[in-house]
This record gives structure tokens, C-alpha cells and sequence, in this order.
């Protein structure tokens, strides 16, 4: 037989269960899903974060877009960004990938 503190904790298991079904569910359906967004934005990361950046990529950093103009015979990276360009050394793009979690937006085509 349960005793009485055993049907309160399945009672509050079973609540905090359907609240997390119903924020969960809210999410997807009112704000385009807002946790499967963060984890598919956590997956294409973490499928391109070791891609080494060539001429014309495209990395999405943030709501801003950085393009890869060239890569200097001295090893650095040419990014542009609207009007702003600069480069960046093997390191610290590497850096800037993980740090600010990059995402590739044209990877190459699998072959």
C-alpha cells in the first residue's frame, strides 16, 4: 500500500510533468519552438565548428554575417563584415568560432 507521502510525490512528479509538457508545447507552438531552436543551432555549430574557413564562407556570428574574403600568404584570415574587414590569425579564429558559437551558413556539399 502507498502511504500518503508517496501518492504527494508522484502527485508533484506528475505536475512538474505536465508543466514542462505545457511550456515545452506553448514554445513550439506560439514562439516557433525557442528550445528546439537553441538545439539545433547547438547542433550545426558543433557540426562545422572544426571546418577551416576558405574564400567566400559564410559564418553567421550572432544576427551579423561575416564572409571570408581570402586567406593571406601569411596565414591570416580576410573577413568582411558590412562595411568593416579585418583579419584574423589561424588562432584567433579559431577562438572566435568557439567563443561566439559560429555557424556556417554555406558548408560544402558532402560528395
Amino acid at each position: 500500500m502507498l502511504s500518503p507521502w508517496d501518492i504527494i510525490g508522484w502527485g508533484i512528479l506528475g505536475a512538474i510533468a505536465l508543466a514542462a509538457v505545457a511550456v515545452f508545447g506553448a514554445g513550439a507552438y506560439f514562439g516557433g519552438g525557442l528550445a528546439l531552436d537553441v538545439l539545433e543551432r547547438r547542433r550545426l555549430w558543433a557540426a562545422h565548428k572544426d571546418t577551416s574557413p576558405e574564400p567566400g564562407q559564410r559564418w553567421e556570428q550572432g544576427s551579423s554575417v561575416l564572409y571570408i574574403t581570402r586567406i593571406h600568404d601569411n596565414g591570416r584570415i580576410g573577413i568582411k563584415c558590412g562595411n568593416a574587414s579585418w583579419a584574423d590569425t589561424p588562432e584567433m579564429w579559431a577562438e572566435r568560432v568557439q567563443n561566439r558559437k559560429l555557424i556556417l551558413l554555406n558548408p560544402p556539399e558532402a560528395s
